[in-house]
């Protein structure tokens, strides 16, 4: 009869654990090698172009008298910041358009030349601007069809593309935005600021929005 190995009751030595350790390990290493590399990147980054800046307070001063006591906070316009190199700039629909409206009010249309001034001074400087109309939720009505609107996807696309119009002619002297980086988009009813079914709130949500995106000092226009 065969002699039985000493050993062989003895359990064999087991390496998963200390080859998972030094896994775990390895990968702990990557990951802190990656945040330190990540925090490295963000304190050498750059500031926000300073064309985004300096645009932001000519806005601000240009359209400081709309600011005033007695205007609606609905119904005034603004600009912010929307992430490291752009701005949004909010326009309520009452200060741009009559109800059903698509063509600009006077006195909107002073304003937005206003703007194309000031888009004309940063040209070099922007990439991008999109032009997005916004509406409520509520149904076009009978003075919206005398205006040839049906639907809020129209009224919200049709008005974008108005003050796109104006923003950016398409003329030969090249004032205001060259045409080539301007996008009017229409989102009707579909993105509103403010779910609210009040008065103010229906207010807030028909607007148009002016994303703007400027040149970074080491990005190229494509």
């Amino acid at each position: 009869m065969r002699k039985r190995d000493r050993f062989a009751d003895e359990e064999s030595p087991n390496f998963w654990p200390a080859v998972a350790d030094a896994f775990i390990g390895f990968l702990a290493l990557v990951l802190i090698a990656g945040l330190a590399a990540f925090a490295d990147a963000t304190a050498k980054g750059q500031e926000p172009p300073p064309a985004k800046q300096d645009f932001q307070k000519e806005f601000e001063m240009a359209f400081a008298h709309t600011q005033g006591v007695g205007v609606e906070a609905h119904a005034r316009p603004e600009v912010k910041n929307e992430g490291f190199s752009e701005l949004k700039i909010y326009f309520p629909a009452k200060f741009l358009f009559l109800p059903c409206h698509v063509d600009l009010m006077t006195p909107a249309a002073t304003e937005l030349n206003n703007l194309k001034t000031l888009f004309q001074r940063h040209r070099s400087q922007i990439l991008r601007v999109q032009i997005t109309g916004h509406t409520d939720t509520d149904r076009p009505g009978h003075d919206c069809y005398k205006q040839g609107i049906k639907t809020n996807w129209e009224l919200s696309a049709r008005r974008a593309i108005t003050v796109a119009e104006l923003l950016a002619p398409d003329d030969k002297d090249k004032s205001g935005l060259d045409p080539h980086i301007v996008w009017p988009t229409a989102r009707g009813e579909y993105e509103p600021v403010d779910k609210g079914l009040g008065p103010e709130a229906k207010a807030r949500n028909r607007r148009i929005e002016i994303l703007v995106r400027f040149e970074e000092a080491d990005s190229k226009k494509q």
